[in-house]
């Protein structure tokens, strides 16, 4: 029941908050602007986390009505078995068990029990299921009149960002859309040496400074319209974020 924007966010990693250097490691592409991004539909959240998730690095597995995390015993055994046989896993815990009564340090009797418990149920590489990615259920600390939006001209944005832009005195029109204002603001804060085929926030050095510039000012992210990613129409909205602070996960699965 908090105050903000409830939007969901689909990634190939787990995590348990988001953070601005983790810009660029996800889809990457970053058009709209530099920020965190989210979406108010659970489906293109789902789109992108199955998209993103093609890393054994964030595999889980599920076996036996049981989800196992990445580095625990029950995950690497069924890793094993998965990945090549279970006469492997047992090859596996027959030297762990050697190393154990050798003394050697970084194996424990209870991991060995661990992994023999997973042995015991036999389970075949097709009882072993794998998941990946996750979908998060945020609840960003803010009011949709506090981002830009990307389509409207200056004269219908919100009264939040009208009076932040107007204090930027860069003479800006009243009938430049919200994508061309980042775009201004980008050309006024870049730094040599220019590249005048591509806009001035294609460069992500610039992005990341009209980002911070806009947030300093209290002009939290941008927001767009679902469609124009996919070139269909959509009700859905995208939100990108440039403050990491003012968002909370909720939920994540």
């Amino acid at each position: 029941k908090s105050d903000g924007i409830f939007a969901f966010h689909g990634s190939g990693a787990d995590f348990d908050e988001f953070n601005l250097s983790k810009i660029g490691t996800g889809e990457g592409a970053q058009v709209f602007g530099n920020g965190l991004y989210f979406t108010d539909s659970k489906d293109i959240a789902k789109f992108y986390k199955d998209a993103l998730s093609d890393s054994m690095a964030e595999t889980r597995f599920v076996f036996d009505g049981t989800t196992y995390e990445r580095g625990s015993p029950e995950w690497k055994m069924l890793s094993l078995i998965k990945n090549k046989s279970i006469s492997s896993a047992k090859s596996l815990v027959k030297i762990l068990e050697s190393d154990l009564a050798d003394g050697k340090p970084f194996v424990t009797a209870d991991s060995i029990k661990r992994y023999k418990n997973i042995l015991d149920k036999a389970p075949k590489k097709s009882d072993i299921k794998m998941e990946q990615g996750r979908i998060y259920e945020v609840n960003i600390k803010t009011v949709t009149d506090n981002l830009l939006d990307y389509d409207k001209p200056l004269s219908e944005q919100s009264e939040t960002v009208k009076k932040v832009i107007e204090s930027l005195r860069m003479n800006i029109s009243p009938k430049t859309k919200g994508s061309q204002i980042y775009e201004q603001i980008g050309s006024v804060l870049s730094e040599p040496p220019f590249n005048n085929t591509i806009s001035n926030t294609a460069n992500p050095v610039t992005s990341k400074k009209v980002s911070e510039k806009l947030n300093s000012l209290g002009v939290k992210g941008i927001k767009y319209n679902a469609g124009k990613l996919s070139g269909k129409e959509s009700d859905a909205t995208n939100y990108v974020i440039f403050d990491d602070k003012i968002i909370d996960i909720m939920a994540k699965y």
